[in-house]
């Protein structure tokens, strides 16, 4: 629905797939500025930076363009955004949560989950597997950030630590389903094949 709205626009005015990407990187680190000087803020700037994400594949797809060095690019930006957003909000806690041990330890366990739920994901697609079930995938993971910097101004640091140490554990816990699913789907199609499971 939303790309009915908005994709029309985008053609019409010359912009590309890989243009939308780099403003989507632009965006989630002014999210992560945001997230660091006033919670709400980098909410806000959140929407902007996730709808880049969510059409920049789209309208690739539209103009035909939708070739493997533009999805390359697109996950690699999609990567260096999360890391600036993260940044941004291990700012805000380490500062105004915690303290900066329990908020680095936090921030750095959610950056490794993540960063393992995507490599995971292109792990499979390399071995011509895909997997992109799991219970946080990027589009929860923004939401759940957003909310609660929306949030966090009841209690400075506070609500937005424990999103941090939330979303550690389900991005690992995703990580594991597709290590699972994906173990699972190779050997099946090892066995299919007529080898064995090593």
């Amino acid at each position: 629905m939303v790309e009915r709205w908005l994709l029309p626009p985008l053609v019409r005015a010359g912009i590309g797939p890989d243009q939308l990407s780099l403003a989507g990187l632009v965006l989630s680190g002014l999210a992560g500025l945001g997230f660091a000087v006033f919670p709400p803020l980098g909410s806000v700037l959140l929407i902007p930076a996730g709808l880049c994400d969510l059409l920049d594949g789209q309208l690739a797809r539209h103009l035909g363009r939708d070739g493997r060095a533009g999805a390359f690019l697109d996950s690699v930006l999609d990567r260096y955004g999360e890391m600036l957003l993260i940044l941004g909000i291990w700012y805000h806690v380490q500062a105004a949560g915690p303290g900066p041990v329990a908020a680095g330890f936090a921030a750095l366990l959610f950056l490794a989950g993540s960063l393992l739920v995507s490599y995971t994901r292109a792990r499979g697609e390399g071995l011509g597997v895909r997997c992109s079930e799991g219970l946080l995938q990027r589009p929860e993971r923004l939401l759940a950030l957003g909310t609660a910097g929306l949030c966090d101004p009841l209690l400075p640091g506070t609500i937005l630590f424990g999103a941090l140490v939330l979303l550690a554990l389900g991005t690992h816990v995703t990580a594991l389903q597709r290590f699972f699913l994906l173990r699972a789907r190779l050997t099946r199609e090892m066995n299919s094949g007529g080898g064995t499971s090593p």
